[in-house]
């Protein structure tokens, strides 16, 4: 199973399907999505496995930092040609 969050909001990332079931050692690719805040985040990311207990089991951890810059308008130097037929 996978869940991740957003920090420091608190948003949940959706993941349309969030558990499968895959041999020990395989890897798995889990599709998610979120909306990005105005501002840096942080995303936490968990995978778990099934347990002889009959729980879900925390077993991988991983971040990832994501910032955002403000986009400024560069100009390039242009000039405009007055054309006058002769």
């Amino acid at each position: 199973m996978i869940g991740g969050i957003l920090h420091p909001v608190g948003t949940h990332i959706n993941f349309p399907l969030d558990w499968a079931n895959f041999p020990p050692g395989a890897s798995y690719y889990f599709d998610g999505y979120f909306t990005m805040p105005s501002s840096g985040i942080t995303i936490y990311l968990n995978s778990y496995y099934y347990g002889e207990q009959g729980a879900w089991v925390p077993d991988d951890f991983k971040t990832k930092s994501v910032g955002l810059e403000a986009l400024v308008p560069v100009f390039s130097q242009f000039q405009i040609s007055d054309y006058r037929a002769v």
